[in-house]
């Protein structure tokens, strides 16, 4: 058994010592898989130690999380963090093998598995109805506030809390996508993970769902907003001060001067709000999500690509 491998053997020894009803199910599958991906590596020409270590890691988004949504693309992205820690154990193409594996490894089962409906229902709207809802009372970013700790369930990194706290904006509005139905991987194909505002900036872009702030747009409920230098000079934290797009919300109700929207972090405080602003300062536009759109159906073009360190 070589170095690396074992090392990769003590981290998932340790991820799953650490859940809270550890079960030797999880050790029995992660083992039994490498073991198979390493046997078909090795008779097909190919390296079977990187076959081991990706069957050992391809399951581990949904043992930490215990989500299993997409937890293929989502175990890449985690698995992507952990080899990256490990500093040059691994070249980056070995990287690329590995996390290519894990990211293909349900694209069988799991590939257009709904149907669009005729009369889709109103997502949007749902979106608007879930932070509503959440934030009738305010959320405050601590270990204590049990809403606080769901919506940040998706980040598996023990570092999560610590990396968010005063910067949960868009995991708020990507929590109550989740809970809408618009089901989205935590990252982006090779690009920014949805906890981070630039994510939905470049994905609304790229599937023409954003919408430019321009005199005349009002906002519709359920539109997600995107702020340009909203937050204050002296609240702005360490790596935000040069970045224009610097805050996003939720669309609860608009007229011709004002909206009113529903924000995690608000001002980089750690805390929610539902607010009223006035339209046309410090916005550069708006997500308008279609009500069919579906992460299935586009990703399929992207399923040949290697995945991205």
């Amino acid at each position: 058994m070589t170095n690396r491998l074992e090392k990769i053997i003590e981290y998932v020894d340790r991820l799953i010592i650490k859940l809270p009803l550890p079960e030797k199910r999880y050790t029995k599958h992660l083992s039994g898989v490498s073991s198979s991906w390493a046997l078909l590596a090795h008779n097909q020409g190919l390296d079977p130690e990187l076959a081991a270590i990706s069957g050992l890691l391809h399951d581990i988004y949904k043992y930490k999380t215990g989500i299993n949504m997409y937890h293929s693309h989502n175990g890449a992205e985690m698995a992507r963090v952990i080899l990256k820690n490990m500093g040059d154990c691994f070249s980056q193409r070995e990287r690329q093998i590995i996390l290519s594996a894990i990211f293909h490894h349900s694209d069988k089962s799991n590939m257009h598995g709904h149907t669009k409906a005729d009369k889709p229902e109103n997502k949007r709207t749902q979106i608007a109805d879930i932070a509503e809802m959440l934030l009738a009372a305010p959320i405050i970013g601590s270990r204590q506030d049990s809403s606080f700790m769901h919506l940040i369930r998706y980040w598996p990194e023990d570092s999560a809390f610590d990396e968010l706290v005063n910067a949960w904006c868009a995991a708020f509005v990507y929590h109550c996508c989740q809970e809408a139905g618009f089901f989205l991987p935590i990252r982006w194909i090779n690009e920014d993970r949805f906890a981070g505002v630039s994510a939905w900036n470049s994905w609304a872009r790229k599937l023409g769902y954003f919408i430019k702030d321009e005199p005349g747009v009002i906002p519709m409920r359920g539109d997600i907003v995107l702020y340009r230098n909203l937050i204050p000079h002296e609240y702005r934290l360490e790596g935000q001060k040069d970045i224009p797009i610097d805050h996003i919300g939720i669309i609860l109700a608009s007229d011709s001067e004002t909206y009113t929207v529903a924000e995690g972090n608000v001002n980089n405080q750690n805390v929610s709000g539902i607010l009223t602003r006035p339209l046309n300062k410090n916005i550069e536009g708006y997500i308008r999500i279609d009500n069919l759109f579906n992460y299935d159906d586009w990703v399929f073009d992207y399923l040949d690509e290697t995945y991205k360190i």
